[in-house]
């Protein structure tokens, strides 16, 4: 998602995801030079899970550790991003945790930047 110079974006990552119990997964935002996260919180969890929440202060978005239930569950993540005076592009990253089957993130998830400021 295209972002523009020395602006304020609130971002929100709604999505279904699919993690190995062992594997869990990780998401991480590439920013452009001198953008930075903060402001962060993310929630997730689904039938039969513990709800997992928190805060996040990583410049980077930087979350690990997300439980796997090996079924669908639900994903909330929300940052605030600030960017300097490159323009550039908002890259949502994810993998697994740790190495064990494979990680889902659902089609119909969405990653929505609203400029603020």
């Amino acid at each position: 998602v295209a972002v523009q110079a020395n602006s304020v974006y609130s971002l929100q990552l709604r999505g279904i995801y699919n993690a190995p119990v062992a594997g869990g997964m990780r998401l991480q935002f590439a920013l452009p030079a001198g953008a930075a996260l903060s402001n962060g919180m993310f929630l997730c969890g689904g039938t039969g899970s513990a709800t997992q929440h928190g805060a996040n202060s990583s410049a980077t978005g930087l979350l690990t550790g997300i439980s796997g239930i090996a079924a669908d569950a639900a994903l909330d993540v929300r940052h605030r991003l600030v960017t300097s005076a490159t323009p550039g592009n908002v890259t949502l990253q994810w993998a697994q945790d740790a190495a064990s089957g494979t990680t889902t993130l659902r089609s119909g998830s969405d990653l929505l930047l609203e400029r603020v400021a």
